[in-house]
């Protein structure tokens, strides 16, 4: 489920290692299964959002998506 959202992110559930060993398989009680299900993030997220002006300069650092948008707006305008 959603655990947190705005605008610009958002934030879904996910899992939880619970082992006292890096990729574990033993959890903290001893137990197999250090992988815990719909676990929610906790503690504090901080974030900025910068936009970015396409320019010639900046064309590389756009993905092919974008360009492939672009493009789309360019033929509907076109159009008429």
């Amino acid at each position: 489920g959603m655990v947190y959202q705005d605008d610009m992110i958002s934030i879904t559930v996910g899992k939880a290692h619970l082992s006292t060993t890096p990729f574990g398989n033993t959890s903290i009680w001893g137990y197999p299964g250090a992988w815990r299900d719909n676990r929610a993030f906790v503690g504090q997220l901080h974030y900025g959002i910068v936009y970015k002006l396409w320019n010639p300069q900046t064309h590389t650092e756009f993905n092919t998506a974008f360009d492939r948008m672009v493009l789309t707006l360019l033929l509907c305008q076109r159009r008429y």
